[in-house]
């Protein structure tokens, strides 16, 4: 379950309404993880690191933590 209030660009986090929608809540889902990706793939381009390198690094760590 989780709080969200639309807003002009899209969802937020703000307390608005309790929701277990399905749809809504994959909708916010993918926002966080798009939030979360721009904001790796802003980091890694300024250290000019290759795409190759930063997909064998996150696969590493995504299994390692599992």
């Amino acid at each position: 379950m989780i709080s969200v209030s639309k807003n002009g660009e899209g969802l937020t986090n703000t307390a608005s309404r309790i929701t277990t929608e399905t749809a809504v809540l994959r909708k916010i889902r993918l926002e966080l993880l798009e939030e979360a990706v721009d904001a790796l793939i802003e980091s890694v381009r300024n250290i000019d690191m290759p795409l190759e390198e930063l997909l064998d690094l996150v696969k590493r760590k995504y299994e390692s933590e599992a």
